[in-house]
């Protein structure tokens, strides 16, 4: 582990701060837990003037552990530990060293969990803590002691941050007034050297907080100093997918775990297939790929049948599958479609696979691809539009939320290659 690593597993609560029971919870986990762990609620660590929800969003994806205080009011009157609890299931569904531990106030009952806006979380299939508060912080504490026996966890977001980290630090021995420093500055934030934390892991951090465009921003201003343009560009690539809000993405794991041939999301975006792609990153912050494959250019195909079209189109992502899965190396040189399909009944255990399709596609074709691809998740631009054809109606579609604002990810894509742009013309 690098000196980027850290000394103490990081705990986020998810909480509601209307509730004076909860309150009392809060102040009693914050003082047991603070011996072995690093803990994360926005009583105690938000900066005034921050933007708070881009940075709760960091912590819930840098945190090895969760705490939700499910209070009254935080069951029946807050959005935000709602969204919370999504984002944290989430990570729990495709994390299996991530431990969340929900707990239960005496007002609330794993009925209450079962209807409104937390019964498709499941929450209450989760082994909770519950009983009086004494009770409950021992049970966190025992739930939470396997993070204590795994030598500096690392977290998705983590492995992004020190290779964002690893990247900036050819500038960290800079002469005064350091560029890390500086742009630090240009964010609204003063880092110090710290031994275990160094100017480029600081300001590492710093650019997964902040707003989008001024991580861009930054960028560009920190250009200069690089010897190749090439590196600063690497930064660009591994921040693209972080425009996404972390709340559409929660529902992708779960998704996964649908009935095969009913997997499918929809978002209302435009840019294809930079938006279905930086979606799926996001939803893996970005350190690894699940795997998807794209529906090319229809040109010329139009007055095909469905059936012809959907073939070409099958030969096409079998293509696919072959070059990202190097199935062509495992399986021999000419692998048959069975030997294709019996491989990603094996793989379909270990990680998703996504069909991006195009906005406006023919959803006869669409129909027939997912009955040869049915262990797929079928990424549609199509908002909330309503299937209408035969095969697709019964199909359940989920729509990402929130909802992209019109021309969203057309502004996004187009300001990444203005970036990359401005970049690569810095002296």
């Amino acid at each position: 582990m690098t000196e980027q690593g850290i000394i103490k597993p990081l705990i986020f609560i998810s909480h509601s701060a209307k509730d004076p029971q909860a309150r009392t919870l809060l102040a009693r986990l914050y003082r047991a837990l603070s011996k072995d762990y690093e803990v994360l609620f926005d009583r105690v660590r938000l900066r005034a003037g921050n933007p708070w929800r881009r940075e709760l969003h960091t912590w819930m994806a840098l945190c090895h552990g969760a705490v939700i205080i499910l209070s009254d009011d935080a069951v029946r009157h807050s959005p935000w530990v709602k969204k919370e609890s999504a984002i944290l299931v989430h990570r729990r569904e495709r994390d299996d060293q991530f431990i969340l531990i929900p707990v239960l106030t005496p007002v609330v009952s794993k009925g209450n969990l079962r209807q409104g806006d937390f019964q498709p979380l499941e929450l209450d299939a989760i082994q909770m803590a519950e009983g009086e508060t004494d009770s409950v912080v021992e049970q966190v504490l025992r739930g939470l002691e396997p993070l204590k026996e795994t030598a500096y966890p690392t977290t998705p977001l983590q492995q992004v941050e020190y290779v964002v980290g690893d990247i900036l630090s050819e500038l960290d021995n800079k002469p005064f007034p350091n560029p890390l420093v500086v742009a630090a500055a240009k964010l609204g934030r003063r880092i110090g050297w710290r031994s275990d934390r160094r100017y480029s892991a600081q300001l590492a951090r710093l650019l997964l907080s902040v707003d989008f465009e001024e991580a861009l921003n930054t960028l560009v201003f920190l250009a200069v100093y690089f010897k190749e343009k090439k590196t600063v560009l690497r930064i660009v690539g591994q921040l693209e997918p972080f425009w996404v809000d972390p709340d559409a993405v929660s529902g992708l794991a779960w998704m996964n775990t649908q009935p095969r041939g009913q997997r499918a999301v929809s978002v209302s975006g435009v840019q294809y297939p930079f938006t279905g792609r930086c979606y799926i990153q996001r939803a893996c912050s970005g350190t690894y790929n699940w795997t998807w494959v794209i529906i090319g250019s229809q040109k010329g195909l139009e007055e095909l049948k469905p059936e012809e079209r959907a073939k070409l189109i099958e030969e096409e992502i079998e293509r696919q599958l072959l070059a990202h899965l190097k199935l062509d190396e495992e399986l021999g040189a000419e692998p048959t479609t069975e030997d294709i399909e019996r491989r990603l009944n094996q793989l379909e255990k270990e990680e998703p696979f996504f069909v991006l399709v195009p906005k406006g596609f023919s959803e006869e074709v669409t129909a027939l691809l997912r009955k040869r691809f049915e262990s797929f998740t079928f990424f549609m631009l199509e908002g909330s539009r309503a299937p209408t054809a035969p095969g697709l109606r019964d199909w359940q579609i989920m729509l990402l939320q929130p909802d992209l604002t019109a021309g969203r990810d057309q502004a996004v894509f187009d300001l990444i290659g203005s970036t990359k742009r401005k970049i690569d013309k810095t002296p």
